[in-house]
């Protein structure tokens, strides 16, 4: 993919990665540009870059609202944006979320000045969307005391400041177990929730390691990983038990809400275009 812009001052853990953290936003951007779902992003954490183009483009931001402006104009998220060669993308404060997701496609236009081009992106892919995290129980899940895993989803718990792409940290209350006894290295994955010897709960996030040496209590399901991501140092978090067949089908309309946009778009750009 060739970067139609270069960075003039650096923002935050800015990123050109192949694992976001909010893979929905990421792909949403993608898809209101009509673009391939999984086409590599830039991953944005506020104070965020300072951006001039280097060719005309079209873009799109998705994710996190960190009040974005191309020159003097103010920049709504999942709508496609023609920015001309020279313009600049600026970032003024953090309104909402943790994470915000720029994506580039080649621009069928030509036109002089900054524009907004006259359509959205729906993002509510849920009928009934929930604030909570749905969990599916891990491999040590029996571990934890009855009134541990009762904690689990009835109380509060709240990011704390150790929170990056490798795993988020829970304050809450200390979890009890029935037994103190290591367990084997086994392999994790984005979403992994373990407790640590103190009793204290680590999600593991993109760029978590390979294998894990905590007892892995539960998994946050994968439509709801996006959901986690954006998610601030202080904010809280509470878990809602979820089978698999739930969390299947809670991917499937994700994706397929996704697949839809990108159809539309990619039929609405033609049509723009001519």
């Amino acid at each position: 993919m060739i970067i139609p812009y270069q960075i003039l001052q650096a923002g935050l853990l800015d990123s050109h990665t192949e694992k976001p953290m909010d893979s929905f936003s990421c792909s949403l951007a993608n898809a209101v540009l009509g673009n391939p779902l999984d086409q590599t992003c830039l991953e944005m954490h506020f104070p965020a870059a300072k951006i001039e183009w280097e060719s005309d483009c079209l873009f799109c931001l998705s994710g996190a609202d960190f009040t974005a402006r191309l020159n003097d104009l103010s920049i709504p998220l999942h709508r496609p944006i023609w920015a001309p060669k020279g313009s600049i993308l600026s970032f003024q404060a953090p309104v909402k979320g943790a994470r915000a997701y720029l994506a580039t496609a080649e621009s069928p236009l030509a036109v002089e000045e900054a524009r907004i081009l006259p359509w959205s992106a729906n993002i509510a892919w849920e009928k009934s969307p929930c604030p909570l995290i749905h969990v599916v129980p891990g491999r040590d899940w029996e571990r934890l005391t009855s009134r541990a895993q009762q904690q689990f989803f009835s109380q509060i718990h709240l990011l704390s400041h150790e929170a990056n792409r490798m795993g988020f940290r829970l304050d809450h209350p200390v979890l009890e177990t029935r037994t103190n006894e290591d367990v084997l290295s086994t392999a994790a994955s984005f979403g992994t929730v373990q407790l640590t010897h103190g009793g204290k709960l680590i999600i593991l996030m993109a760029d978590h390691q390979l294998t894990g040496g905590y007892p892995m209590i539960a998994h946050v399901i994968s439509a709801d990983l996006p959901k986690l991501a954006q998610k601030r140092p202080g904010e809280p978090i509470q878990f809602n038990l979820c089978d698999q067949d739930t969390a299947e089908n809670l991917w499937k309309a994700q994706q397929n809400h996704l697949q839809q946009i990108q159809s539309a778009s990619r039929l609405k750009l033609r049509s723009y275009a001519n």
